[in-house]
């Protein structure tokens, strides 16, 4: 009896001893199920959460892409008939690059971006693009959105401040060794008269400065011929300064020097409000460095005669001039003419 009810304690033993490693499977189950309930709860929140971040970035891009852009119309006159001055057109980009650091965002998907959120872009909108391009260095950039603006199916009309832009851009491109062909210069003019549109002085002094980067005399001077031949135009003093700035440029005294002055003193004599100090400054220069003392004696004639005094900056370079022609009886009669501004 008694082995009996060690057999049976035994089995009762070894039955409660399977029972209990029967529940320790469930219990083990249900902490995976949980876990696993827990760890799927977590990845589901953190990919929404992901969705809701990206979904507020775009939000926020095309918001300040809105609000710059908002910016400029706001700030755009309605007509510029002879002005070149802009609202700064860095302010897209810089609106940007201030809330969406890490996203590069080109041109025409600003385009994209404003059309959907129902804004038209004028050419105040193109021609800030354009120019935040060419100052980013976007060079290719910069010729895609103004093909963009040229073609005939575009919602806008290019302006002489699209063409101004575009032109600064093709001096920065040979600044940063970029390979140019003068030839669409002339295309580019040629483009302008089709869509009448009227160059004026910066596109011409734009012109010439291309020319001197790129160190063609001799085309920079055909363009200042065409200034008062096809396009009727006056040129101004900074046209001037850019030109003067090309002669300096050449080792020997250029064959049209002499034409060129005579237009320039003429300009001098008739326009002398217009004409600043950095113009005579830049004639006196270039005078000076071919020996031309004639030159300075004119310019030293018309100041007087229009009593335009001198700054110290243009006296001494007179007087370096005179010194090293050794000339010092021209230094008295200038001290004589009471032209010098202290």
């Amino acid at each position: 009896m008694q082995m009996i009810a060690i057999s049976v304690n035994s089995n009762n033993e070894v039955k409660s001893i399977t029972e209990s490693g029967s529940w320790m499977k469930t219990d083990i189950s249900m902490i995976l199920i949980f876990a696993l309930g827990i760890y799927s709860i977590y990845y589901l929140v953190s990919f929404c959460h992901i969705l809701y971040n990206n979904r507020n970035r775009v939000q926020r891009e095309e918001t300040v892409i809105a609000n710059a852009a908002l910016k400029i119309l706001r700030k755009s006159p309605q007509s510029l008939p002879n002005k070149v001055e802009k609202p700064n057109a860095q302010q897209v980009y810089e609106d940007l690059k201030a809330n969406l650091q890490n996203i590069n965002v080109e041109p025409l998907e600003v385009l994209n971006r404003l059309q959907k959120l129902g804004v038209t872009p004028d050419i105040y909108i193109y021609n800030s693009l354009l120019d935040s391009c060419i100052k980013s260095k976007h060079f290719r950039s910069a010729t895609q959105l103004f093909n963009e603006i040229g073609v005939s199916s575009s919602l806008v009309t290019p302006d002489v401040t699209t063409f101004n832009i575009y032109l600064k851009g093709i001096i920065e491109a040979i600044n940063s060794g970029e390979h140019v062909d003068l030839g669409m210069i002339r295309e580019l003019l040629k483009e302008m008269q089709a869509k009448d549109v009227h160059p004026n002085e910066l596109t011409f002094s734009t012109v010439i400065d291309i020319c001197e980067t790129a160190g063609n005399t001799e085309l920079a001077l055909q363009y200042f011929m065409q200034i008062q031949g096809d396009f009727k135009l006056q040129p101004d003093s900074q046209i001037f300064s850019s030109l003067l700035k090309v002669i300096r440029a050449n080792d020997k005294t250029p064959d049209y020097f002499d034409k060129i002055f005579e237009a320039l003193l003429s300009f001098v004599r008739n326009k002398i409000e217009c004409v600043d100090d950095t113009l005579i400054n830049a004639i006196v220069d270039t005078a000076g460095k071919f020996s031309k003392i004639e030159n300075i004696e004119q310019l030293r004639d018309i100041l007087r005669e229009k009593e335009r005094r001198l700054t110290l900056t243009t006296y001494g370079k007179l007087i370096t001039i005179y010194g090293v022609q050794k000339q010092v009886s021209k230094i008295d009669q200038v001290q004589s003419l009471s032209l010098i501004h202290i």
